[in-house]
Order: C-alpha cells, then sequence, then structure tokens
C-alpha cells in the first residue's frame, strides 16, 4: 500500500524528540509541540481576521474540539492524530484567502502539506480545499488585483520545498512511494463502505454532543466513526442549523460569512467524498 504521502511530521516532531532525549516519553513532547503550534497558528489567524472577539470564537472552537478528541489523542505522535489540530489552521487559512487575504496561502499550504503528508485521508481534503482557494485568486490575479502575484510565489515556493522529498524519494526509487499509492487508491484491495455508510460517519462526526462523552482511550469525536449504534440525528440537526445560518448569511448579503460558510461547504463535500472511500477493513479494525 505505500507509506504515508511525506515525513513532514517526522521532521517537525524531530527536534524536540532529540532535545528531550530521544526516547518514548520525548516522542509524546514533540506531537505535543506540533499540537500547540497548531493551536498557536489557528488563534494567530483568528486575531488577524477578526482581533480579540473572534480570536475568542476560535479558542471556545478548539477547546471543543479538544474535549471531543480526549488528551489521550491530541498526545500520540499517531500518523491519523497527528493532523487534527493542524486542519483547523488549513480552514482558518482557507477563509482568509477567500476573503481575500492572499498572503495568508502560506500557511494554508504550511498546514495542508503537514496534514497531507502525515495521513494519506487528508490528501484530497487539502488539494482540493487549495484548489478551491487558487482558483478564486487565480480570477483575481486576471482582474488586476496586483496583492496576488507574491503571495502565490511565496506559496508555491513553500509547497515546492515541503514537497520535495516524497518526489525525490519517487525518482530514486522504483516504485516510489507516491507510485504504490496511486497504485493503491487506483486499484484498492479493500472494499469501500459506500455512500450510504460514509454520510452516516460524517454525520457522526458532526453530533456536537460528543464532546461529553468517549471512550477509554479517545473522546468522543473519535469514538464516533466506530460507533454504528450512535444516532445520526444530532449530526443531521447540526447540518440543518449551518444550512439555515446560510440562509440568514446569504439574506444579509454578509460577506465575511459567506465566504466562511463557503470554505464549509466545500470542506464538508471533500469530507462526504472522502468518507464514502474508507475501506471496510478500517472500520474493522479500528473497532477491535
Amino acid at each position: 500500500q505505500g507509506s504515508h504521502p511525506g515525513p513532514l511530521s517526522f521532521y517537525l516532531i524531530a527536534p524536540v524528540y532529540r532535545l528531550f532525549g530521544a526516547s518514548a516519553w520525548a516522542m509524546l513532547v514533540g506531537a505535543i509541540a506540533v499540537n500547540m503550534a497548531a493551536l498557536g497558528t489557528s488563534l494567530g489567524l483568528a486575531f488577524r481576521r477578526g482581533g480579540w472577539w473572534l480570536t475568542g470564537a476560535v479558542a471556545v472552537w478548539l477547546l471543543v474540539s479538544m474535549r471531543g478528541y480526549g488528551v489521550v489523542v491530541l498526545t500520540q505522535p499517531w500518523n491519523p492524530y497527528l493532523p487534527l489540530l493542524a486542519w483547523t489552521v488549513v480552514v482558518l487559512a482557507a477563509w482568509l484567502v477567500l476573503e481575500g487575504d492572499h498572503l495568508m496561502l502560506v500557511p494554508l499550504v504550511a498546514a495542508g502539506s503537514l496534514c497531507a503528508q502525515t495521513h494519506v485521508p487528508y490528501l484530497l481534503l487539502c488539494v482540493g480545499l487549495f484548489a478551491v482557494c487558487a482558483c478564486v485568486t487565480l480570477v483575481r490575479w486576471r482582474r488586476g488585483d496586483r496583492t496576488v502575484r507574491r503571495s502565490l510565489a511565496w506559496a508555491v515556493g513553500l509547497g515546492t520545498l515541503l514537497w520535495l522529498p516524497p518526489l525525490v524519494d519517487q525518482a530514486v526509487h522504483t516504485p516510489g512511494n507516491i507510485r504504490m499509492l496511486q497504485q493503491h487508491f487506483m486499484n484498492p484491495s479493500e472494499t469501500p463502505i459506500g455512500v450510504r455508510a460514509g454520510l452516516a460517519v460524517l454525520l457522526r462526526h458532526l453530533d456536537v454532543t460528543q464532546v461529553l462523552f468517549g471512550g477509554s482511550s479517545a473522546g468522543g469525536f473519535v469514538d464516533a466513526a466506530y460507533r454504528p449504534d450512535r444516532s445520526v440525528v444530532p449530526g443531521a440537526v447540526l447540518l440543518v442549523v449551518w444550512i439555515v445560518a446560510v440562509a440568514v448569511s446569504w439574506r444579509l448579503r454578509h460577506r465575511p460569512l459567506l465566504w466562511l460558510h463557503s470554505c464549509i461547504g466545500a470542506v464538508l463535500m471533500l469530507e462526504a467524498a472522502s468518507m464514502v472511500r474508507i475501506s471496510t477493513a478500517q472500520i474493522g479494525r479500528a473497532h477491535v
């Protein structure tokens, strides 16, 4: 099947890991450092966009997320867990780019590369969200927005640097890791769970009441994916509330909120496309 797309998370953990003695405990500290950096970046993006009010709102969002994931999950240097908080950076940076802050393409590429290289399901999400932002940005460039060119150049340069190791691996090995991943996903050996089950997983993840529950080793958000007995109704209710919020924002012609809802809508569609491709074997292994 190949490995995950790239080594960026290992590079980021390595300095802290070495600094604290290269032990198992030091690996945990490295994972915590990555998550703390993601938290700080998220709050910095929020302050850049909306000052202290938006920073407070994003802080609440992050607290709910961390409660839903659980402390054990957020301290483990495991591939599926490491990008959880960095994904918040991706979403916030994408929103700012759509609003016209094109320099935020740089943190979008940085955090997106971390997520995509660390755990392969994020690859579709990050590439898709970056494609949306890139298309909007290029349209603005063609309309004469002179602030776009430099931001695009920085983003492309950083992206090239961060993806150089996987590209070098592909060039010097036969088959390279990228090629193995391509072959695996074009011809999967495991059956996907399908549209109905995949959308049910998505709705269970949208159940914010899960912050109150959780298993022995993970928070409620993590457990939700592997509990088919849980109702999808709370998640469906949240989805309806979001649709109502979109309608209200449209009626008010509130441009910043409309861009935020556009970003959220793109994320939901990409996540749905990803979840319907989850293999039955993955669900079974995780449940065990």
